[in-house]
């Protein structure tokens, strides 16, 4: 196969390619954006549940130390 038989197709051909390229690596980018958020907000949440416990009575396992 040649080269120049090969049809490499219009102007709009290859600006809808790259739209759909470009709203797949969007629609990404948002999905990680809102796990990231969750977890963030996960955290928050978490050390907001941990106020005014003192932090030496606080473990890894969840469990408090005597």
């Amino acid at each position: 196969m040649n080269p120049s038989d090969i049809q490499w197709g219009t102007a709009a051909d290859w600006a809808a390619a790259i739209g759909t390229i470009l709203a797949f690596g969007a629609a990404l980018w948002v999905i990680n954006r809102e796990r990231v958020d969750r977890k963030l907000e996960a955290l928050r949440r978490r050390e907001e549940d941990c106020d005014g416990v003192p932090r030496h009575s606080r473990s890894q396992s969840g469990s408090k130390v005597s």
